[in-house]
């Protein structure tokens, strides 16, 4: 990498941004297709249209099924509730936010951090209500956003009934 740093110093400008376009896919490359791929799973006006008219849940389930979005294969005959639908929809999202944070580098991991700021204070202040109101920890710690957890945030009720 010096010798192609030093080399890049005696070049015109035209190989200049050839280099650094290599050296893009060299590190940002993978983070790069993965949003691509997350941007081609998105819903659009005709899936929104196709939704609009369906009837029951088993509609949407094997609509979704039918297109590329293959997670909601995952949901099974067993589930007949629309809540379940959408737990497992926020956990995919959550798993798939949590995925591109680990591959971010900086600005952008500083960025996505700032998005999960408001839902931890949301969980903090769910928490600390609860437990003012004579509530079960772990089920407060149920209700809590996933994008809102911190290592730290299971002490919380241990903390606050402390003298």
């Amino acid at each position: 990498q010096v010798f192609v740093l030093a080399t890049l110093n005696g070049m015109s400008a035209s190989y200049k941004s050839s280099f650094q376009n290599l050296f893009f896919n060299l590190k940002y490359g993978f983070l790069d297709g993965k949003l691509r791929g997350y941007v081609g799973d998105l819903l659009d006006d005709t899936d929104y249209v196709i939704l609009a008219e369906c009837e029951t849940l088993d509609d949407v389930v094997s609509y979704l099924s039918a297109t590329e979005r293959s997670k909601i294969s995952n949901y099974g005959a067993t589930h007949s509730h629309p809540s379940a639908l959408v737990e497992m929809c926020l956990k995919s999202f959550v798993s798939d936010f949590n995925t591109l944070r680990s591959l971010a580098p900086e600005p952008l991991l500083t960025f996505l951090n700032y998005l999960t700021y408001g839902y931890m204070i949301d969980n903090v202040l769910l928490i600390l209500a609860g437990i003012l109101h004579g509530r079960d920890a772990q089920e407060l710690i149920e209700k809590c956003h996933p994008l809102g957890m911190f290592d730290s945030i299971v002490m919380l009720p241990v903390a606050t009934n402390m003298p």
